[in-house]
């Protein structure tokens, strides 16, 4: 059982660099996770990798500086899991 199972994370930024490498490291702990980024091909293609490694999480395009993206993102992230995890 890894340090993160039964927990959901939203991880913006997750399209490339660290929010990339800490969607891929979540799932690795068991984490269900919401990556949210702008580019929904990168975004897509992390989803496949992240199921392929036997995780579960969806992708979310978001840009954080639209107060609707954002209430879009919470809105998918409750409709998926049910909850996100504060820590």
């Amino acid at each position: 059982m890894g340090r993160l199972e039964n927990k959901v994370a939203v991880i913006t930024g997750a399209t490339s660099g660290i929010g990339e490498a800490v969607a891929g490291m979540y799932v690795k702990e068991g984490a269900k996770v919401v990556a949210a980024g702008r580019n929904r091909e990168k975004g897509e293609q992390l989803i496949s990798e992240l199921e392929q490694a036997g995780g579960e999480a969806i992708f979310c395009s978001c840009d954080l500086r639209k107060k609707e993206s954002i209430a879009d993102l919470k809105e998918k992230s409750y409709d998926r899991f049910g909850k996100v995890d504060p820590e």
